[in-house]
């Protein structure tokens, strides 16, 4: 006993093909270009330690000392200079203990929040956390920064044996030549 007649099976075939081709014009029709927007630049500092409100902060300006650690619960008495002292550097880790000291978030809070790393001080460690990147793309990035006196430029990237044009498009958003 046949679960389906001739006809009807006809029917169905003709509606599976032309789903399959709806679904094949959909992913190949031209559709309208996106034209990139430039995102809002944010500023992003990590307050840690004795702080009242430890934790990441994002600003849509540069933030002086006095400021972040009010957004982060007060509580710490600066002198005046200290306060009010110039911006602090974007992506900038502020520990606040027996002393309030600033240096620079870890490699892995950059990356979560879209921050480039430095070739400047990254480690191989560090290169290793960007998506696609291996240890032994990382090392060859360090070796050759050792060998080069430095990378001034993201370009010198390609450089590198094993990161062509499309692995460095895929890096270049992860990192920065600046300190």
């Amino acid at each position: 006993m046949a679960l389906y007649n001739r006809e009807q099976l006809m029917v169905l075939c003709c509606l599976l093909a032309l789903g399959l081709c709806r679904a094949g014009w959909q992913v190949l029709a031209p559709s309208e270009p996106v034209v990139p927007q430039s995102p809002r630049k944010q500023y992003v500092y990590e307050v840690a330690g004795a702080a009242a409100g430890p934790g990441i902060y994002s600003f849509d300006s540069p933030q002086q000392l006095g400021q972040l650690l009010d957004a982060a619960g007060g509580g710490m008495l600066l002198p005046e200079a200290a306060a009010r002292s110039r911006n602090v550097a974007n992506g900038s880790s502020i520990f606040v203990g027996g002393q309030v000291t600033v240096g620079s978030m870890s490699a892995q809070a950059r990356i979560h929040c879209f921050l480039p790393i430095s070739l400047v001080t990254a480690t191989v460690d560090d290169l290793a956390l960007i998506p696609g990147m291996g240890l032994i793309t990382a090392q060859a990035i360090i070796d050759y920064r050792d060998r080069s006196g430095g990378i001034r430029d993201l370009g010198e990237l390609k450089k590198i044996g094993g990161i062509g044009s499309k692995k460095y498009e895929r890096f270049a958003p992860y990192l920065t030549a600046e300190n």
